[in-house]
């Protein structure tokens, strides 16, 4: 399947009565500069937001809920696991299908996310629909008022959220409203806001290898730590799902293994696999950057073992691994560590702020640089002996060798 480098989508703001904001939902766009979105492939333009939307919910960064729009078969194949039911509300356009649009809401409803349906007749809206789902959208603008008002009858006799939407003007607010809308969208309240971001890139051979791990009905926690180890925009991402998903309820994670663990099996492979069909292959000069970030990842995790400081070895891991996620991902580093769940004084260290983890940062950074006579200065500060980190540098050369063979 071939993907344009960038993603694009837009994001709406929803309203209540009082103007308040409820939420925004999150729309595709095929290019960066579209107003509206032309949609060839539904499968791919719900899982081209997924990519992005699934780590832009969590700790505090989005206000209020995310209504994302979802096919029948981006349900069914357990995508919606890659948001929480906390944050998200599923969105749903009614189909003909009848069978397979009750069956994807049925497997949403289990799964415990709130059900939106979008519908253009209340035909579309029948009593089982109704009593099924907990909001249903419909155009103010181009509803007839008698049809409006018996689909506003129905949706209120099953006590569903009403949400009308396409309203440009003060006159369709108040009709909305008057019709018994509870939710309101429109240009009136606010104008698209749109993004853009390149389509993020992994080793097309890793993804193959994670994707026949991930297809395991008993997942190899080992073997699939080290292959998301492999790549760093694979581990952010990872984490920055987990920390959209579970902020309320995970401080910090401390290694990638202890991240599989702590988000569940199910999440774990709905992530994955949303990564394994969304990303396109580097070019060598973001590969060269993975290569480097899990050598200076193993270096420092190396050090911390040989010099009897095991409490750290996870920690300097990540340090490293994310250490180039800057310019791998072209974003601030501000950024990018606000949406991971880890503690302080890595993020500090990761921010270029002076703490004890970023000195074991710059230690290994010049000995990149071939700095030896600073190396000797900043190990002995550091309490290690004088060619430690030249001597773990050399190992990880050779594991990340071997590690790389195995993603080309």
């Amino acid at each position: 399947m071939m993907h344009n480098r960038v993603v694009s989508w837009a994001t709406l703001p929803i309203v209540d009565e009082k103007g308040m904001v409820w939420g925004s939902e999150f729309l595709y766009r095929n290019s960066p500069d579209a107003y509206v979105a032309f949609i060839e492939d539904a499968d791919q333009a719900t899982l081209d937001v997924l990519s992005h939307a699934a780590m832009n919910l969590g700790g505090g960064s989005f206000e209020g809920l995310a209504l994302v729009n979802f096919t029948p078969w981006t349900i069914t194949e357990d995508f919606c696991l890659c948001l929480s039911p906390r944050r998200v509300v599923i969105g749903l356009t009614a189909l003909d299908d009848m069978d397979g649009m009750l069956r994807a809401i049925d497997v949403a409803k289990r799964q415990g996310y709130n059900v939106s349906l979008s519908v253009d007749s209340v035909k579309q809206f029948s009593a089982s629909i109704a009593q099924r789902v907990d909001m249903v959208e419909f155009d103010v603008s181009t509803m007839s008022s008698n049809e409006a008002q018996r689909l506003v009858a129905m949706a209120q006799r099953h006590h569903v959220s009403i949400l009308g939407k396409y309203i440009s003007n003060r006159a369709l607010f108040k009709a909305a409203k008057s019709l018994g809308c509870t939710l309101f969208q429109g240009f009136f309240f606010s104008e698209p806001v749109r993004y853009a971001k390149p389509r993020f890139s992994s080793s097309a051979s890793l993804r193959m290898r994670l994707l026949k791990e991930i297809e395991l009905n008993e997942p190899d926690i080992d073997a699939l730590t080290v292959l998301v180890e492999a790549e760093p925009s694979i581990s952010y991402r990872l984490l920055a799902c987990i920390h959209a998903v579970c902020f309320s309820t995970v401080s910090a994670v401390t290694s990638i293994k202890h991240a599989i663990r702590v988000a569940g099996w199910q999440s774990v492979r709905s992530w994955l696999r949303l990564m394994v069909v969304t990303d396109v292959s580097p070019p060598d000069t973001l590969r060269n950057l993975a290569y480097q970030a899990a050598v200076r990842a193993k270096t420092l995790e190396l050090a911390a073992l040989e010099s009897g400081q095991r409490d750290l070895a996870n920690t300097l891991f990540l340090l490293g691994l994310f250490s180039l996620l800057d310019t791998q991902l072209d974003d601030s580093m501000d950024s990018l560590v606000g949406s991971l769940p880890v503690d302080t004084p890595l993020a500090d260290a990761l921010r270029g702020h002076d703490n004890g983890l970023f000195h074991w940062l710059g230690l290994v950074v010049m000995d990149e640089q071939g700095d030896f006579e600073r190396v000797d200065q900043a190990s002995a500060a550091l309490g290690l002996p004088a060619n430690l980190v030249s001597l773990c540098r050399i190992k990880s050369v050779a594991w990340a060798q071997g590690v790389f063979n195995l993603s080309r």
